[in-house]
């Protein structure tokens, strides 16, 4: 269980040097120096906290957030090539999404369904002019309108639309390893933000042409394909390509 120590540890845990988290991310991969693969998770606990705060509306315990996330992140230490060319962080928080969207998967269901028994009676006890907004209960901070059912997707929905997304992103995360620096910025910010960044945009950042940049996308994209269409699992190349 992670409690507040370890959020405290989040938040006091020094934020590596790209030269000391290299170091770490290496003596892993040659030495299986433990202690240099929890070094270099331990520093970004911080992105697990705040990540894990984007999931608190799903009504689960934020400790059980925290410990998902802290499963992801070690996945992603176990995992980082620091010759790729990419901050630890970039690519950790792939592998903290995908653990947390997992957990919030298995568990959304349940915590539906079981905040939707009996809405009808519990308001009944409490009196026609009771207020939505009152708690349940003295030692709860759920509202009457919280349990209400919605015409939302229903959790089954939800939780089949999430481990889709989060197969998708720990893929996506692997196959952008397979390029250069340059070519994974082309490639998040013309596809993976929600306002796409256009090719002249690019260009100037980089000092090249516009056509320069659409040719290394073109490059990068075909490069993404052939490492998530080599996949057994059909979720991947679609979503992007």
């Amino acid at each position: 269980m992670v409690g507040f120590s370890v959020l405290r540890q989040a938040f006091s845990a020094p934020i590596l040097t790209r030269e000391r988290e290299y170091e770490l991310a290496r003596r892993w991969i040659y030495e299986r120096d433990q202690a240099a693969v929890e070094e270099l998770a331990n520093s970004h606990l911080r992105l697990v906290a705040s990540v894990a705060g984007k999931y608190r509306r799903f009504g689960l315990p934020r400790n059980d957030l925290m410990q998902e996330g802290v499963v992801g992140l070690m996945q992603a230490a176990s995992r980082f090539d620091p010759d790729q060319g990419v901050r630890f962080a970039t690519y950790a928080i792939w592998w903290i999404q995908a653990s947390i969207r997992a957990f919030v998967a298995r568990n959304t269901s349940i915590v539906h369904n079981g905040s939707r028994l009996n809405v009808s009676r519990l308001a009944n006890e409490r009196g026609p002019d009771q207020s939505l907004d009152a708690p349940t209960s003295a030692d709860s901070d759920m509202s009457l309108e919280d349990m209400l059912v919605d015409d939302g997707p229903t959790p089954e929905e939800t939780a089949i639309e999430i481990n889709d997304r989060t197969a998708w992103a720990a893929w996506m995360a692997e196959a952008l390893q397979t390029l250069t620096e340059r070519e994974q910025r082309i490639i998040r910010a013309r596809h993976l933000r929600e306002k796409s960044t256009t090719l002249a945009e690019l260009g100037e950042e980089f000092g090249i042409s516009k056509e320069r940049v659409r040719q290394i996308e073109k490059k990068a994209l075909r490069e993404l394909r052939r490492v998530l269409e080599s996949r057994d699992e059909p979720v991947g190349a679609s979503r992007l390509l």
